[in-house]
């Protein structure tokens, strides 16, 4: 599933296509907008830029305007990270990184927000991540 476009509510307004990361929303400024399902990886990033909840989520449902300040970012319990990288694969914006190891010899590696400011705040990492160490926490 991907996210979709209400035809008789979208405007045009270019805001969801001008953000989308994949380009996998079409069209042309002032006329309705489509999403390409091959393409969207169902981040929500479109629906936090329409004022006009012409965004539906993957399961049909209209989303909310949401302003950035409001966004959740990834929080990575270090202690608990065991380094393995899925979180990093799976962010649509490549904003969790890797960190290298404190001392020579240390095999302790754990993923951690390098670009705060690309994070849509999407939660794809927080759900890949197999052992809960990413929570989702404001951003101011």
């Amino acid at each position: 599933m991907a996210y979709s476009i209400n035809k008789e509510k979208c405007t045009g307004c270019d805001a969801c296509s001008v953000t989308c990361p994949t380009q996998a929303i079409s069209g042309e400024q002032y006329r309705k907008h489509s999403i390409d399902p091959e393409v969207c990886v169902s981040c929500g990033l479109c629906a936090d830029f329409c004022e006009h909840g012409a965004i539906y989520d993957d399961s049909g449902k209209p989303t909310k305007f949401c302003s950035w300040e409001d966004w959740l970012m990834p929080s990575v319990d270090k202690d608990i990270c065991t380094g393995c990288s899925l979180c990093v694969e799976v962010c649509p914006m490549y904003a969790l990184k890797i960190s290298e190891p404190e001392f020579r010899g240390d095999i302790r590696t754990h993923a951690y927000l390098a670009e705060p400011s690309v994070c849509i705040g999407c939660e794809k990492c927080m759900k890949r991540c197999p052992i809960k160490a990413i929570s989702m926490i404001p951003r101011v």
